[in-house]
């Protein structure tokens, strides 16, 4: 007997299927072809948690998610979608909804998986979560140096090398290493500017004049066939509904055609970032840490910019 239940929901059987007969190896698991048919499951089976499609017949996943949620506040859930995920960000932050998958040619069971292990178990940080191998070496400035100044240099797949940063002269160093190492194992150089939103965006709204919490750390490297990049900061101000709202201001327009948060310096950071990554994912401790972690597939040119945030805590009712 598993121990958590799990509803898949979706329209078309074989990515229904796919999803049922890979997540059974971990969890009990329920299918429905529309949100009528899962509402009869939620109603008459224990549902521990719900991943719906958006559109289907008869009941979408949008109107399925309010029936759930009301119904059993504190059970997690996720949507699916084929289409622009920047089409839902409006209900994502006015419903609350946290974590969209894209359905593109690439659909990575594994991650969704680790999405709902994640939102069941309230284990939220690490690349170990996601890859259970890769190892975490410290190094510094000096280390990093003398390892990019072997010309045949390439990263080991499994190893992660974090860099401890206080200003912005270290800030603009790491961003230059961190790009040297990823590009080598493959990453677009385009990966130097989601370096640099990233961290900017924690060395601004990061900081706290407080010994010990006035740093940012910066994890970089390959793992299998992703390049991984992470920026930690230890003050936990990012807020779910402040991230879709910095998300939702890039994609929606005005009257001239332009996005409204044009002006919004970190917003537009946080939007170029998802634009260019194959998954974007917070990970939030209100108050004491917030960890943002990018990873872009090496061999792959179209991004599939799904985007999860997690919080310890829980949801709001």
């Amino acid at each position: 007997m598993k121990e958590h239940s799990v509803l898949v929901v979706d329209d078309i059987p074989s990515i229904r299927t796919a999803i049922a007969d890979y997540l059974s190896l971990h969890f009990d698991v329920m299918q429905a072809a529309d949100g009528i048919d899962a509402w009869e499951v939620c109603q008459n089976r224990k549902v521990d948690f719900l991943l719906t499609d958006i559109r289907m017949p008869q009941m979408g996943g949008l109107e399925l998610i309010e029936l759930y949620r009301k119904a059993f506040p504190n059970r997690p859930f996720a949507l699916m979608t084929a289409y622009d995920i920047n089409d839902y960000i409006r209900y994502a932050r006015e419903l609350q909804i946290w974590n969209i998958i894209p359905k593109s040619t690439f659909l990575d069971l594994h991650f969704i998986h680790v999405m709902i292990r994640k939102l069941l178990n309230h284990r939220i940080f690490g690349i170990k979560e996601y890859f259970p191998e890769c190892q975490v070496l410290p190094t510094s400035f000096a280390g990093m140096h003398r390892i990019l100044k072997e010309e045949d240099f390439k990263p080991e797949s499994g190893n992660l090398y974090r860099l401890s940063i206080e200003t912005q002269e270290e800030k603009d160093r790491a961003c230059d290493l961190a790009t040297e190492l990823l590009t080598r194992g493959g990453a677009p150089f385009l990966v130097r500017q989601i370096l640099e939103e990233l961290m900017s965006n924690a060395m601004v709204y990061g900081r706290l004049p407080e010994p010990g919490k006035n740093r940012v750390e910066l994890e970089a490297g390959m793992v299998r066939n992703y390049c991984i990049l992470s920026v930690r900061d230890f003050s936990g101000g990012l807020d779910r509904s402040e991230i879709l709202k910095r998300l939702e201001r890039q994609v929606t327009l005005d009257e001239r055609g332009l996005p409204v948060g044009l002006s919004d310096q970190h917003g537009r950071g946080l939007f170029i970032s998802r634009e260019n990554l194959d998954h974007l994912i917070f990970n939030i401790q209100p108050g004491n840490c917030t960890e943002v972690i990018g990873m872009l597939l090496s061999d792959l040119e179209v991004r599939n910019r799904g985007v999860s945030i997690y919080s310890t805590d829980p949801d709001p009712s």
